[in-house]
């Protein structure tokens, strides 16, 4: 998954390339973390399906067998779990569960988005990419990354478009003050994980990439809680 943080990465300075890293791997991992809240849910999936077959239904909309293969395949990356070796079958059953509890995590948040009528506007898309893109010297060194990435510029539209309807959703459910990172966090934070870095910036060079990671983690606990109450009022039918 291509997920630069926009926040995280302008405005640094060659000189602080090293500190850089160690900020944009911190927002990785917490991006990624979202990948592992939403597949630790209640249901089990043991049984053998074929691409169109269907694997569950969720308020009614129906989740069919290719969907959790492709989500599993980002699953497994993410544990460092390379499937075109041989795996033991406990192993795959465990991604195949993760993987359609992440898919009924995050069919139940989108359709609680569209009931409420959150859109993104194609000029605010448009905005994310453009700021990713500018964060490469060159319109090569760009589409390198994407590609070393395996992900398309219209799969990175769609996972910014993504991001910006989860921003919006837990803004509208929780407002915006909660998710933001006081200063005694980003102090704090800074502390723990950064000044002990070689050459590392003072903290006022980087305190808004710091306080976007915090605010980060704190979407992904507000999401977890929203997906918990999702799934209790949810009609969730599992067919494998």
């Amino acid at each position: 998954m291509f997920c630069y943080s926009a926040s995280v990465v302008e405005n640094s300075s060659s000189g602080n390339k090293k500190l850089l890293y160690i900020l944009l791997a911190l927002a990785i991992i917490a991006g990624a973390a979202i990948w592992y809240l939403f597949s630790r849910g209640q249901f089990s999936s043991e049984g053998s399906f074929g691409p169109n077959d269907s694997v569950a239904v969720v308020n009614g909309e129906e989740i069919i067998g290719s969907e959790v293969e492709a989500i599993q395949v980002q699953v497994a990356a993410g544990q460092g779990i390379d499937l075109s070796l041989q795996q033991e079958e406990e192993t795959l059953k465990q991604l195949q569960t993760e993987a359609l509890n992440s898919l009924i995590a995050q069919t139940l948040l989108r359709q609680d988005i569209e009931n409420l009528g959150i859109v993104v506007a194609d000029e605010e898309i448009d905005d994310g990419v453009e700021t990713i893109r500018g964060q490469f010297e060159s319109r090569e060194l760009y589409e390198e990354e994407l590609s070393a990435q395996n992900v398309t510029e219209n799969e990175l539209r769609d996972q910014i478009k993504s991001q910006l309807e989860i921003q919006n959703y837990l803004a509208s459910k929780t407002g915006t003050e909660s998710l933001t990172a006081t200063d005694s966090e980003v102090e704090e934070f800074y502390n723990q994980s950064v000044s002990q870095a070689e050459d590392a910036p003072p903290l006022e060079e980087i305190r808004p990439q710091i306080a976007q990671i915090i605010t980060q983690q704190k979407r992904q606990q507000e999401l977890q809680k929203i997906v918990q109450q999702l799934r209790l009022a949810a009609n969730i039918e599992i067919l494998i």
